[in-house]
């Protein structure tokens, strides 16, 4: 009787979130890439600040991108944190990227497959309608191949849930 109800509540509960994920914009979602930690997020009306991460449509330039490439599945938004916010300066020289004149990321010229990866030079002062994200892990499609992201394509700030920490 214990593992129906049990069964049951889990049941129920798994429903109600899938539920939260179901809409135009996701309240929840599922982090599938190594680029960010594997997990669960929720995004929330924080305002964006640095270090923050961010949830980016799936229907903007660089996701679009990224599913033609098959990186990433069709309807599936970035997970990305925010490196800069308006008024940074951001340069790409060659592969070396800065932000406000301090070197953070560089870029990779191909792909795992050997394909070009996606080039932006000089420097760029964001505007108070985009942001530039950036994420830690080497290999991450950001903001090194494709410069500032606008801000109508953030979802919002994603908290996790819960995430598998490597």
């Amino acid at each position: 009787m214990k593992v129906r109800v049990l069964s049951a509540a889990l049941t129920g509960a798994l429903l109600a979130l899938c539920g939260l994920a179901i809409g135009e914009t996701p309240w929840l979602i599922w982090n599938r890439t190594g680029s960010a930690p594997i997990g669960l997020y929720r995004l929330s009306g924080e305002a964006v600040a640095p270090g923050k991460w961010v949830s980016v449509s799936a229907e903007s330039e660089a996701a679009r991108w990224a599913q033609e490439r098959g990186f990433i599945g069709r309807s599936w938004p970035l997970l990305k944190r925010i490196a800069a916010l308006p008024g940074a300066e951001i340069c790409r020289e060659g592969a070396a990227i800065s932000i406000d004149g301090a070197w953070v990321a560089v870029a990779r010229e191909h792909d795992s497959f050997g394909r070009e990866m996606p080039v932006w030079s000089g420097c760029h002062t964001l505007q108070k309608d985009e942001l530039f994200l950036l994420n830690a892990h080497p290999r991450s499609l950001d903001g090194r191949y494709f410069g500032p992201t606008r801000v109508q394509d953030v979802e919002g700030v994603a908290l996790p849930v819960f995430t598998f920490e490597r």
